[in-house]
C-alpha cells in the first residue's frame, strides 16, 4: 500500500491534495492549481444563493430575484 500517490477512480485521476466534493447527485475534483479560484467563485455562488433566498422570503418575485442575482 502507497501513500500520497495519485489514485485512479473509475476514469479520473485523484491527485495527492486535491480537493473532492461529492453528493448524491456526483462526484467533482478540484485540481490543486485552481483551487482558490474555485473555492471563490463558490463562495460568491452561496452568497448570492442566500440573498436570493432572503429577499425571496421577504416576498420579492422569482424573476426580480433572479435578474439581480442570475441564481435562484
Amino acid at each position: 500500500m502507497a501513500y500520497d500517490v495519485p489514485v485512479k477512480c473509475g476514469e479520473v485521476v485523484v491527485k495527492p491534495g486535491e480537493l473532492v466534493f461529492a453528493d448524491f447527485d456526483g462526484i467533482v475534483v478540484i485540481p490543486h492549481h485552481i483551487e482558490n479560484d474555485v473555492l471563490q467563485l463558490a463562495a460568491e455562488k452561496v452568497g448570492k444563493e442566500n440573498a436570493s433566498r432572503h429577499e425571496l422570503l421577504r416576498g420579492a418575485t422569482l424573476r426580480s430575484v433572479y435578474d439581480k442575482y442570475q441564481v435562484l
